[in-house]
């Protein structure tokens, strides 16, 4: 009886660590009655331990403990005293997260299988007993194995090998057992759904090893976990093996299996010569083959063959299943073809095919990338309706289309729903929310949001923190990103920083053209053991690019082609952008010609590059031409591309030039209108139907990275300004403001109200600058404001082309002396001005802005008629 106790004791160890792995893998958070207990042993008996960690166990009417165990409550397991179910089992861990509820028909297999196999009955046994049990298997032994792939089985369904691995363990210690091949099969199984390709291996080695000889089931298995885990070579190789083993020829599940490994390394035409194979051999496609198929073809984009391949499988009778729906409507999706998405979601329905949580969340993961948020919507009505409870993908996804469109009120009202609901947010909505408020510069949401993630007991990740570093990196927030990024450093529970994490601070310095920063956190990358990739490279070369050091922008990039980082079209873009923001059009050229020689396509960022080095050369003209070449070639212009027309359309200086470039920007489908509020002749036209299609193409817009949109209406408000559109302008501004675009008036800490200028054009930072006054005067400044200083932010303005040259500054610091502020410039930093809140306050009260402003519109044919009808 001494002599069993061991084993005994392993199987109680081993169901304890089963249960518990159970309960972490969980994510709901209701309490119910349960034991938790710290496992001592008597000192009097040793017990070897492999690991340290001290054990914890869940003790149920199913686990009696062993004479020779103590139990103690556990000192950080917090218990719930309400009356629940018994089989119901929560705790919450050291962090104070709750978990959930113990699957409790997983819990009962396990314990009947635990202390009612015939191993661990023996201990009741006499030694002869227990000898003749294990001589030959007795029909209860098999009784007991059905209820092991039952378990197994549950595992399989809740891909949670770590517990199969653990009941199996502890049952091969027993003597006399000897497991099947169908539990080996079943084993194989599960560690290929976890993608634990290795130990898939070795359970297949240790099969052979017992004598057994592998099925074709357990070949299929060790195949499909070698495809999940992108293992091509070794899954052919046991494809191979199953082809020469006539016992073992691949079934039409293994070709499933095989073809889905060809998939994941976007080998489509093995797909289509193992299709013909496998129909050559006799073998009747399954519908879980036409599901491979139809997904490889998706996930290529191959949409003729994938909808061929669709049509293949009704035509043979097999009936499409929700996994085929949900595979084409995603690919659909994910490729834009909404239209043929919508169809293929009607044809679901008439089939009567149920739809499930996957269908909805692929719906409104398109609708979100078309940024149609109302359809967003009226899914998730439907979802509701439909009886499919909103997961947290589904939730997630609405949240993000609403901080993509600076829909910020929306956004938290989803969050609060979301939570009601009993659906917690977890990492990626948070990081969603984060981004979205940092892009906007709302600093103070962005961090209350931080907070309350943590306090929620989600942990952020590596993703999070890159998120809330490049916030403040982009906003010229160094301190604030140095303090993030060094405790990232310092954290534990995340990954360290890794280049990713380098590339956003690098990202931060290059675009301030902090360069001495940007080269001191390259080499701290490197000292740190992480390798530059085409990122690192492509921002080094733009800052230089930008900053007017070319040479070191040249060796960098051929710094890059030594150390075999191969570039890609953003880093031969980053080089023309460099050539073309000094008019060195004939370079920027040489470097698009290299482009295409090296087999890169045309792109829009490219594009954008040559355009606007011509127009910085201010070759207008031929910046026209290029522009329709390009036009002829298929490409259609970004908000970039438009952006840089706007600009030089107020550096033209003949209405020749100006007619030119205007029709550029008229040739465009999706900014016909910009062209429209710039022509004189517009006015003719009706000014709310005008404003209408104006108000349409800023929302559509608002699925653009802000920096892209910045540009778009900086540019647009500079060129109204200039021709005259004085109302219009403003009107345009406010539109931009309402929608998130501009740097707005908001407290960055409790000590200063702050306005960035810096990424603005001249007269945009005017209008901005006098319209953020007023509304100061308004709401901002009280008596008993709790801020002490008042801080305009000017830097060097984005039409700067030499640090220190700021047409922008001169003009902030005019306009402000032109009217009696109190603003000066510190000493410490050149690129702001300051000014204490009560002197603010003061000059406020006296001061009258409308004087300063005239916005009545007065077009005029074009920005060369500017210099004698200037209004500033």
């Amino acid at each position: 009886m001494m002599q069993q106790q061991p084993d005994s004791l392993s199987l109680v160890i081993n169901q304890g660590r089963m249960m518990m792995t159970q309960i972490c893998n969980t994510q709901k958070n209701p309490f119910a009655s349960a034991t938790v207990v710290n496992l001592q042993r008597q000192p009097q008996q040793k017990f070897p331990q492999k690991k340290k960690k001290k054990l914890l166990l869940l003790v149920t009417n199913h686990s009696p403990l062993p004479p020779d165990w103590s139990v103690n409550k556990h000192p950080r397991a917090t218990l719930s005293t309400t009356s629940l179910r018994r089989e119901s089992c929560y705790v919450k861990n050291k962090c104070g997260t709750k978990t959930s509820n113990l699957s409790s028909s997983l819990k009962k297999k396990a314990s009947v299988i635990l202390h009612h196999h015939p191993a661990a009955a023996r201990t009741k046994e006499s030694p002869s007993s227990s000898g003749s049990a294990s001589s030959s298997p007795l029909p209860h032994q098999q009784q007991q194995e059905t209820k092991l792939l039952s378990v197994l089985n549950d595992c399989l369904k809740q891909c949670n090998w770590r517990v199969a691995l653990d009941v199996f363990a502890a049952l091969k210690q027993e003597k006399g057992y000897k497991a099947s091949v169908r539990v080996y099969t079943v084993m194989v199984r599960i560690m290929a759904k976890g993608k634990q390709a290795h130990r898939a291996l070795q359970l297949f080695q240790e099969m052979e090893a017992q004598g057994f000889h592998p099925d074709v089931y357990v070949f299929t298995a060790l195949l499909d976990a070698y495809g999940r885990m992108g293992m091509l070579e070794q899954a052919l190789s046991v494809f191979k093996r199953m082809k020469a083993t006539p016992a073992c020829r691949p079934n039409a599940f293994a070709y499933g299996c095989m073809m889905a490994a060809y998939g994941r390394v976007n080998q489509w035409e093995k797909i289509d010569e193992l299709f013909w194979e496998m129909r050559a051999h006799g073998l009747k496609p399954l519908g879980s083959t036409y599901n491979v198929v139809i997904g490889a073809y998706g996930k290529g984009g191959l949409w003729d063959k994938m909808e061929k391949a669709f049509d293949t499988m009704v035509a043979v009778g097999c009936t499409p299943d929700t996994s085929t729906y949900n595979t084409m409507i995603d690919a659909h999706g994910k490729g834009t073809m909404y239209s043929r998405m919508e169809k293929m979601v009607k044809r679901m329905r008439s089939s009567n095919c149920p739809a499930d949580v996957l269908t909805y969340s692929s719906l409104m993961d398109a609708y979100r990338k078309a940024g149609w948020y109302e359809k967003m919507e009226e899914t998730l009505e439907l979802m509701r309706a439909a009886g499919c409870k909103p997961d947290v993908k589904a939730f997630s996804l609405l949240i993000d289309i609403y901080g993509k469109r600076g829909m910020f009120e929306k956004m938290e009202a989803t969050l609060q729903e979301m939570h009601a609901a009993g659906c917690q947010a977890n990492v990626v909505t948070y990081t969603g929310i984060i981004d979205a408020f940092g892009k906007a510069r709302r600093y103070e949401e962005m961090e209350r949001v931080w907070t309350n993630m943590k306090a929620q007991g989600v942990k952020p990740d590596l993703s999070a923190f890159i998120a809330i570093i490049g916030a403040y990196g982009r906003g010229g927030l160094y301190k604030r990103m140095e303090a993030r990024f060094h405790d990232l450093q310092m954290r534990s529970a995340v990954p360290k920083p890794g280049t990713a994490a380098y590339n956003v601070i690098i990202d931060a310095y290059g675009k301030g053209k902090l360069i001495d920063r940007m080269e001191s956190a390259f080499e701290a990358m490197q000292e740190a053991g992480h390798q530059p990739d085409v990122i690192t490279y492509c921002e080094l070369i733009d800052a230089y690019g930008k900053a007017g050091l070319l040479q070191k922008m040249d060796s960098t990039f051929m710094l890059m082609r030594v150390t075999g980082v191969p570039p890609n079209e953003h880093t031969y873009s980053a080089l023309i952008d460099g050539y073309g923001k000094h008019g060195m059009v004939d370079k920027a050229e040489r470097v698009l010609h290299d482009m295409l020689k090296a087999g890169i396509a045309m792109n829009l960022v490219a594009f954008t590059s040559i355009i606007d080095a011509y127009g910085t050369a201010q070759r207008f003209e031929d910046m026209a031409v290029r522009f329709k070449g390009f036009k002829l070639a298929g490409i259609e212009p970004s908000c970039e591309t438009v952006g840089v027309l706007l600009s030089a359309l107020c550096a033209c200086q003949s209405v020749t030039e100006v007619s030119a470039l205007m029709s550029c920007i008229h040739s465009c489908k999706n900014f016909k209108v910009i062209a429209d509020l710039l022509d004189e002749r517009s006015e003719g036209k009706d000014k709310e139907s005008l404003w209408k299609d104006a108000v349409a193409l800023f929302d559509r817009l608002q699925l653009e990275g802000t920096a892209a949109r910045l540009v778009l209406y900086d540019s647009l408000v500079e060129a109204l300004w200039c021709f005259g559109w004085r109302a219009r302008a403003w009107r345009v501004l406010m539109a931009g403001r309402e929608r998130g675009v501009f740097p707005q008036a908001r407290a960055f800490s409790g000590e200063e109200l702050l306005l960035d200028l810096h990424m603005l054009s001249v007269n945009v930072a005017q209008v901005m600058l006098l319209m953020w006054l007023c509304e100061m005067e308004s709401t901002c400044i009280k008596e008993d404001t709790p801020y002490e200083q008042v801080t305009v932010v000017t830097g060097w303005g984005r039409r700067s082309r030499v640090e220190g040259d700021s047409p922008l500054k001169t003009a902030v610091i005019a306009r402000l002396s032109a009217m009696g502020s109190p603003f000066k410039i510190p000493r410490e930093n050149a690129g702001r001005l300051v000014a204490p809140v009560s002197q603010v306050c003061d000059w406020l009260a006296r001061e009258r802005f409308g004087t300063h402003l005239l916005l009545e519109d007065a077009a005029v044919p074009g920005p060369s008629h500017l210099l004698s009808h200037s209004r500033w």
